[in-house]
């Protein structure tokens, strides 16, 4: 979006998500995928520094998608768009499988 401000950009983006949005909640597969286009690569990026594995990145990424498409109906969106909305669910993902494995791993060591 050359010539406009990033604050303008941000916006514009964030409209776009919510016109996706809807076009998802009527079924639309390619809205959706267009969503995913858009924002996989950051929330993969934010699962992979918090959790530094690859394969639970993609995992974490991949219920962030799910958790996306089965909220559709009920989402409403603000003017960033899904992404706010995708990075804390990611990263609530990210905290929960962190603490899945700190469990795991004093269970481990207790006699």
């Amino acid at each position: 979006m050359p010539g406009r401000s990033g604050a303008a950009q941000l916006v514009a983006a964030g409209e776009a998500d919510i016109a996706l949005l809807a076009r998802v909640r009527a079924g639309d597969a390619a809205a959706f995928r267009a969503l995913i286009d858009r924002h996989l690569k950051s929330v993969v990026a934010i699962a992979r520094r918090m959790l530094r594995d690859d394969a639970e990145a993609d995992d974490v990424a991949q219920e962030a998608m799910l958790r996306l498409w089965r909220s559709a109906a009920t989402l409403e969106l603000g003017e960033g768009g899904a992404r706010p909305w995708l990075r804390r669910v990611a990263s609530n993902l990210c905290i929960d499988r962190i603490r899945a494995g700190a469990r795991e791993h004093v269970t481990d060591e207790v006699p």
